[in-house]
């Protein structure tokens, strides 16, 4: 049976024209993989910053790109505007949502927070036949309010009255327009640790192995009209992993779930002992000293390569874990901008001007 399983597996990904790395045991290793910032706090050449997130990565393996969008920005057009500035060296635009007809983006949504998800019925509007499946984490849609305090046991004690989650609003708007067995078949839950190409896998819930509360300025309970309303701990958070032969390349949203459960996670499923880029929102922006030394200490056993530091990691949070975590440098060790790209063949691309670019030596 072991023998016949390895037979399958190779099969697999011979077929797919993909090498395998031993680390990874069965996991297929991408070719190349891009990662470029469309929403972040800081902007690049005449883009549009806010607070919020996006990025679009485009993954290449056995001759195959594939495209995804993460998250959707922190206002309606933010996204849909950014991809239409963005240009090649040659004048093309470098992210053109209208050449995809046939459903051939997916997106995935980390959480259920605005500033995340705002963009996403503006891009279906605006290019209804660029974008197919839509990757989410369980409970995404479940009711939130926000709470004015909460009890020792987190729980709410005083409720405030209006739905605090965009992603109700979401799928209201979405079966309205498409309908509810569209909402079925486009919306795909993720319990687990899965793939959702060859090479690239969404979390799932991440398990909270540790201690980390990544939840600070959070003052929202799960809605439960029965009885006690607990703190939301932003349960259904899901990042994206995508395998290269450095490691794998973890793109996150804020880390709600913690940046160490979440890399916790990518390496027990893929059995990685690296990490080849973290992209993305670690949510360290309230984080002290003492947290911030845990969270530096913690990071540094995963040999992170490269990190582009967005959104919500926080721009001095960024300078401590420089100066914090092993291996880490300021030419591989950035805060994110519109425009800001990274690929496993190329390495870290800045906007130019960039305000965000070290100094060069």
């Amino acid at each position: 049976m072991k023998v016949m399983m390895r037979v399958l597996i190779g099969i697999a990904a011979a077929f797919a024209t993909c090498t395998l790395a031993s680390e990874y045991a069965s996991a297929i290793v991408v070719d190349d993989v891009k990662v470029t910032i469309l929403s972040d706090m800081v902007p690049g050449r005449r883009t549009h910053a806010e607070w919020g997130f996006a990025a679009f990565v485009e993954v290449k393996s056995g001759g195959v790109t594939r495209h995804i969008l993460f998250d959707t920005g922190g206002m309606a057009d933010t996204v849909v505007k950014n991809a239409k500035i963005i240009k090649t060296l040659t004048g093309e635009l470098a992210i053109d949502f209208a050449k995809f007809q046939n459903g051939e983006v997916d997106i995935v949504l980390s959480h259920n927070h605005s500033d995340h998800t705002s963009g996403l019925m503006t891009l279906l509007d605006t290019y209804p036949k660029a974008f197919g499946l839509i990757h989410v984490g369980p409970g995404i849609f479940a009711p939130r309010r926000s709470c004015k305090a909460f009890d020792a046991e987190r729980n709410c004690v005083s409720l405030v009255d209006g739905e605090k989650n965009s992603m109700v609003g979401v799928k209201a708007a979405f079966i309205q327009k498409y309908g509810e067995s569209e909402f079925q078949r486009r919306f795909v839950v993720h319990e687990k640790f899965e793939a959702i190409a060859a090479g690239v896998y969404v979390t799932g819930a991440i398990p909270r192995v540790t201690s980390e509360d990544n939840n600070a300025g959070n003052n929202f309970a799960l809605y439960n009209a029965n009885g006690p309303s607990p703190y939301d701990r932003v349960a259904e958070e899901i990042s994206l992993a995508v395998v290269t032969p450095n490691g794998p390349v973890v793109i996150t949203g804020c880390a709600h779930a913690g940046i160490i459960n979440t890399l916790t996670a990518v390496r027990d499923n893929l059995k990685s002992t690296s990490v080849d880029a973290l992209i993305g929102g670690l949510h360290l922006l309230a984080h002290k000293t003492d947290e911030l030394k845990w969270t530096a200490a913690n990071l540094s056993a995963f040999t992170v390569k490269h990190f582009i530091a967005s959104h919500c990691t926080g721009l001095e949070r960024l300078a401590f874990l420089r100066a914090h975590v092993a291996g880490m440098q300021e030419d591989t060790a950035v805060f994110g901008a519109v425009e800001t790209s990274y690929s496993y063949s190329k390495g870290i691309s800045h906007p130019e001007p960039s305000i965000t670019k070290p100094i060069e030596k």
